[in-house]
């Protein structure tokens, strides 16, 4: 299916190789094309090692913003690489509750967290969304200050 037949409402959500070609990647942002993922999770993607270099390369190009499917207990081994990329989202609320807390540390620094595909994860969604909206808030007034 193309993207396009869906409608202007809709974006895509593209897994790249790191050596994407600008051209190749300004052409998937006209088709509607506006983040790249990295399915740590599940594997098939790209190599985690390489989330500074394209997460700031598509930022910088076209002003896509960066998915990751992670695990929230893998988030401590590259917290300081996400915290300072420009554009950033957990998918799936980071998926287990063990790595919560990892979770809400980010969510403090600023990075959003996409409260999606709760059938994959390992806690109750509901008072997940609370915890993190109320963190959400307390690091917006932080920064409005």
């Amino acid at each position: 299916m193309r993207l396009q037949t869906l409608g202007e409402n809709f974006v895509g959500v593209t897994q790249l190789p790191y050596n994407t070609s600008d051209y190749e990647i300004i052409k998937l942002n006209e088709l509607g094309v506006k983040a790249i993922r990295f399915n740590v999770n599940r594997g098939d993607s790209e190599d985690i090692s390489r989330l500074d270099y394209l997460a700031r390369r598509v930022y910088e190009l076209i002003n896509w913003h960066t998915e990751l499917y992670i695990d929230s207990n893998s988030l401590t081994e590259i917290t300081t690489i996400v915290e300072k990329l420009p554009s950033v989202s957990i998918d799936h609320l980071g998926l287990s509750k063990s790595g919560f807390t990892n979770l809400l540390s980010l969510v403090d620094k600023g990075v959003r967290v996409k409260a999606t595909g709760f059938g994959r994860i390992d806690f109750d969604a509901e008072e997940a969304k609370k915890v993190l909206y109320k963190n959400a808030l307390n690091w917006y007034l932080k920064i409005s200050v």
